[in-house]
């Protein structure tokens, strides 16, 4: 979420109020971070959207992420 907010400016899951924003975190999908922000790198915003993913066994390892940055 940090490196989300970072790119984008904005919180992928903020909503109106307290009980939205929580529902939010729990149901919904981040947006794309090239949906907010077209200039950041595919596989960068690739790696931010797989971090983010609700299914903890389909996240990226943490060994994958630091490839992944490496890779550029």
């Amino acid at each position: 979420v940090l490196a989300y907010e970072s790119l984008t400016g904005v919180s992928p899951f903020l909503r109106d109020g307290v009980y939205p924003t929580l529902a939010a975190i729990v149901t919904d999908d981040a947006p794309q971070v090239s949906a907010r922000r077209e200039q950041v790198p595919g596989g960068f915003a690739e790696l931010i959207s797989g971090c983010l993913r609700k299914d903890a066994a389909a996240r990226p390892s943490a060994p994958a992420i630091v490839d992944a940055i490496d890779a550029g």
